[in-house]
């Protein structure tokens, strides 16, 4: 799941350049703005970002959950859901 979900970053990147560091760092701020730059072609990039990194936090053990360790999935959980 954690390289699908580089996969999600690769094709969002393509799309909204700079959005993979923003989702990716500590910065709230950052993230709403990476995301609220989003439109309605980008949904579907979204998506799969978020499913990926969802699946990759539950499937977690040991180490990988050090690198899943933000809330970043739930900021892109939330703007889809609205």
């Amino acid at each position: 799941f954690l390289r699908a979900r580089g996969y999600g970053f690769d094709a969002l990147e393509l799309a909204l350049p700079g959005s993979r560091a923003a989702l990716e760092g500590n910065d709230r701020d950052k993230r709403a703005q990476a995301i609220a730059r989003a439109q309605k072609a980008d949904v579907p990039a979204l998506y799969w970002l978020a499913a990926a990194w969802g699946e990759a936090i539950a499937n977690a053990n040991g180490w990988e959950l050090q690198v899943l360790r933000d809330d970043s999935v739930m900021t892109v959980h939330v703007w889809l859901e609205e």
